[in-house]
């Protein structure tokens, strides 16, 4: 996504999905994969979905896009 490449990134996130179904992580890639798409109701089911799943109050180690870097907070 970082690149721009949408389709190589849904592609990877699909992928990453269906290894790791219940991953905060994956749930929440596909959420705003769908969100991009204009798939706002399948957004906030995987959204609702990411925010229960294990692992979801996991900070982020690592931002690449300026805009995620929270107060200094990236390695």
């Amino acid at each position: 996504m970082n690149r721009n490449d949408w389709q190589r990134a849904q592609a990877n996130f699909a992928h990453a999905y269906r290894l790791s179904p219940q991953d905060a992580f994956s749930l929440n890639n596909q959420a705003v994969l769908s969100e991009m798409n204009g798939d706002l109701e399948t957004a906030q089911d995987f959204y609702r979905e990411a925010q229960s799943a294990p692992g979801s109050n996991g900070k982020v180690g690592l931002a690449t896009r300026l805009d995620s870097k929270v107060h200094g907070w990236t390695r």
